[in-house]
């Protein structure tokens, strides 16, 4: 429950919305100050709240957040002939080539699929 305020006491918040119109760039420190001068005292937190809620505080930039891949980067054709296949970057243009061969000899991609499954059986 909030304090309760004096009975001709000044009102702490609107004392801070006047000084922050009159000081707009005016710090929080330098709000409790300035009051404490005119003989209203107040607390930074108090004075946080209120520039918060009053729309009166500066504006603070936001984060914009960044979405995450969803698919893998495609590779290049030159960075396929580049990276080797002995180095386990991928697969070179070459490789890329002769499995398209193997793929029209076999009769397609589905029986390219079942030839390979066999010979991993066969291993």
């Amino acid at each position: 429950m909030g304090r309760k305020r004096a009975a001709n006491g000044p009102n702490r918040s609107e004392a801070i919305r006047d000084y922050l119109k009159a000081h707009p760039d005016a710090t929080p420190k330098q709000v409790v100050a300035g009051l404490s001068e005119q003989g209203v005292t107040v607390t930074t937190g108090l004075v946080y709240k209120v520039k918060s809620s009053s729309g009166l505080g500066g504006s603070r930039r936001r984060r914009v957040k960044r979405r995450k891949r969803t698919t893998a980067p495609q590779a290049t054709p030159t960075a396929m002939s580049t990276a080797g296949a002995s180095a386990g970057a991928g697969l070179t243009a070459q490789d890329l080539f002769a499995a398209k061969q193997f793929t029209d000899n076999v009769g397609g991609l589905k029986a390219a699929r079942q030839a390979l499954d066999a010979l991993e059986r066969l291993r």
